[in-house]
C-alpha cells in the first residue's frame, strides 16, 4: 500500500496519531499538500461517506475519523498555497444554523486554500446575519453553505434567500453541498451543487472565472 493510500486508510480509521505522522512523511518526501489532500484526505473522506452510507461506520467512528482529518488539515495548513498571498478572491464558508459538523467543511476549506482562495471559515452553527456580515466585511464573491442535517435544510433556505435578496453591490455566488444535499436541490433553489470537496474547488475556481468577466 502506497502512503497516499495508507493516509486515507488511516482517516477511515480514525488513527489521528498515524494520519498525522503520514502527511509528515510525505512532506518531507517532498509530495505537494494539494496531491496529500486530493489523494489522501479526499480519498479517506469519500471512503469514510461510502461505508456510512452502507451502515457500516457510526457515529463514534465518524467523530474519530472528524479528529483525525482535523489533526491533518491543521498540520497540512502551513502547506497550502505555496505559502503565497492568495490570489483567486475571498470565500465565506460556514456550516448553516442547527448544525455543528465539521468534518466536509474543514476538508473543502483546505482545498480552497490550497488553490490560492482567502478563506474566511465561520465555523458551525453559523446564523443568517452573521454571513451576510461576513460577506459585506470581507467583500466576498463566492459564499459557501455547508449542511448535513437534512433538519437544518429549511434553514439553509432561509440563508439563501436572505443572502440574494441583499444588495452588495456586487454579485455573490453560493455554493452548497453536504450529506443530504443533492444536485436537484440545487437545481430548485437556483445555487451551485458541489458533490465534495474537489469538486467545490473546481466550481469555486470557474465561478470566480465568471467573476472576472
Amino acid at each position: 500500500m502506497n502512503l497516499l493510500n495508507e493516509l486515507a486508510r488511516s482517516i477511515l480509521n480514525g488513527d489521528t496519531q498515524k494520519s498525522v505522522g503520514l502527511c509528515q512523511e510525505l512532506i518531507d518526501m517532498g509530495y505537494d499538500a494539494n496531491e496529500i489532500i486530493n489523494d489522501g484526505l479526499s480519498k479517506g473522506m469519500n471512503m469514510l461517506n461510502d461505508h456510512f452510507e452502507k451502515e457500516e461506520k457510526f457515529v463514534p467512528q465518524i467523530l474519530m475519523s472528524a479528529r483525525a482529518m482535523n489533526s491533518s488539515i491543521e498540520f497540512l495548513q502551513p502547506f497550502v498555497c505555496g505559502g503565497a498571498i492568495p490570489l483567486n478572491g475571498t470565500i465565506i464558508i460556514g456550516t448553516v444554523e442547527g448544525d455543528v459538523h465539521n468534518i466536509g467543511k474543514g476538508l473543502v476549506s483546505l482545498m480552497l486554500q490550497a488553490s490560492c482562495f482567502n478563506v474566511v471559515d465561520l465555523g458551525t452553527n453559523v446564523a443568517k446575519d452573521e454571513f451576510i456580515k461576513a460577506i459585506r466585511d470581507n467583500k466576498a464573491s463566492i459564499v459557501a453553505l455547508s449542511a448535513m442535517l437534512t433538519t437544518v435544510m429549511d434553514n439553509m433556505k432561509n440563508i439563501i434567500k436572505t443572502i440574494n435578496e441583499t444588495d452588495f453591490g456586487w454579485p455573490v455566488y453560493i455554493l452548497i453541498g453536504g450529506a443530504p444535499i443533492t444536485d436537484r436541490y440545487a437545481s430548485e433553489i437556483k445555487v451551485v451543487f458541489a458533490e465534495d470537496a474537489i469538486d467545490a474547488k473546481d466550481k469555486a475556481i470557474r465561478l470566480m472565472e465568471n467573476i472576472r468577466i
